[in-house]
């Protein structure tokens, strides 16, 4: 074997590095020869004696055949062809440096010791168990405020999402036309019932000259088909307000003018009286000098009540329910990072959330129903009365989603219980 960048010749092939430039011959690692510092060498005869290796490895050993070569090379004068050898660069870096046969030997050593103790695997690094998280009092009052936030806005958002799937102006006309024609008309608005207010409304003594009273024209009504008339009309306000279909809705006088000539033969079996072109003439003047088309138009409502009715489109439209989930979601955030993602804690809270959530979700929606059923009931006001069988569909999504709230919360909360008690 021969080095490349010296050109020291070597007969042990195991040699990992260069005894006179300590180039690399051998990858320590994996053994392979690098042949960038190494090639084949095959001495002739006379170079094989001269640089056999020793029988003893011992560095001293080396040291002491060395030394008398040495002397035994002094007393003899050398041949020509000995000092030519001599002169060879090569046989002069390993005859006239002592120190190279305690590399050599070295080098053995390492070799022989790389070869007999094997490669240690490197060890695992060790798996740390998780640490408890300590949640601070300070801490723990911030995520109770922001869990109360959480839970109003989830309610919030699970009452608008009913809203929108139970109101719409083909579920209102629905919800209106199946109503007792009685309840309606007897229902109390403005203080006094529906019928009377209507009777009122048109001057309808006079235009009858006296036939009908509040007690036959409430008759006349009933059997007039009147539920069919203000389910056509719910029908337009819902379309307008919720949807903005068509233009702004009010009960017109022609509409009403029109309801009562198709409905004369009623009239003329509860009154016992014929009406005449010229008193519908009359109900029109007095629904015009009552204002009745501007008292019941939807700004003029709004404006009673102190809330533009346009706006509940807006309110109930996809984007506010997008935005308003989007911020309950970021609670849920902020709730984690003030808990430091303590599972324990966190499960709590989620599930206190959603737990009252869901149960103040139900207990409005039976309040919607049932509760204004009660309320009309007790009162005898057309808006319970109304709200009662129109809010029906709605608070039958309302239960639903709140029954799903409520599971949801019971089964964190359970889930927390469990992690406590295995902790």
């Amino acid at each position: 074997m021969k080095c490349k960048l010296c050109g020291a010749v070597f007969d042990d092939d195991k040699l990992f590095f260069c005894t006179g430039c300590g180039a690399m011959l051998r990858n320590p690692a994996t053994g392979d020869v690098i042949p960038e510092n190494r090639e084949e060498y095959t001495p002739n005869s006379d170079q094989l004696s001269e640089f056999a290796p020793s029988d003893d490895d011992n560095p001293e050993t080396s040291l002491i055949n060395e030394k008398s070569a040495e002397e035994t090379s002094a007393e003899n004068a050398p041949k020509p062809e000995a000092a030519k050898t001599s002169e060879d660069p090569k046989t002069d870096e390993v005859s006239d440096a002592p120190e190279t046969e305690l590399y050599i030997a070295r080098d053995r050593e390492a070799t022989a010791s790389a070869e007999e103790i094997p490669a240690q695997p490197e060890p695992l690094p060790e798996k740390t168990s998780p640490k408890t998280v300590k949640v601070g009092a300070g801490r723990l009052i911030g995520a109770a405020i922001i869990s109360f936030i959480a839970c109003i806005i989830l309610v919030a958002v699970s009452l608008m999402f009913s809203l929108k799937l139970g109101l719409s102006g083909d579920i209102l006309h629905d919800r209106a036309k199946s109503m007792n024609v009685w309840t309606v008309i007897n229902a109390r608005f403005n203080d006094m019932p529906l019928s009377d207010n209507l009777y009122y409304e048109t001057d309808f003594d006079k235009a009858t000259h006296g036939f009908a009273d509040k007690t036959e024209f409430t008759v006349y009504l009933a059997q007039s088909g009147f539920t069919d008339f203000f389910a056509d009309k719910l029908k337009q306000y819902g379309d307008y307000i919720l949807e903005n279909k068509g233009e702004e809705t009010t009960l017109k006088e022609t509409e009403l003018i029109e309801f009562f000539m198709n409905n004369s033969e009623t009239a003329k079996d509860v009154f016992g009286y014929e009406m005449q072109t010229a008193d519908y003439n009359s109900i029109r003047s007095s629904l015009a000098e009552n204002k009745t088309e501007e008292k019941f138009s939807v700004s003029k409502i709004g404006w009673d009540i102190r809330f533009r009715l346009e706006n509940i489109r807006y309110i109930l439209s996809g984007l506010t329910l997008g935005i308003i989930g989007a911020l309950f979601i970021v609670l849920l955030i902020w709730l984690a990072v003030i808990v430091n993602r303590n599972g324990r804690r966190l499960l709590g809270f989620y599930g206190g959330v959603f737990f009252w959530g869901g149960l103040t979700t139900l207990l409005t929606a039976a309040a919607l129903s049932a509760g204004a059923a009660m309320a009309y009931v007790i009162t005898g006001e057309l808006w319970f009365c109304m709200s009662a069988s129109l809010l029906l569909p709605t608070s039958i999504y309302a239960l639903c989603i709140g029954a799903i709230l409520l599971i949801t919360g019971i089964i964190l909360l359970k889930v927390k219980r469990a992690v406590k008690k295995k902790i």
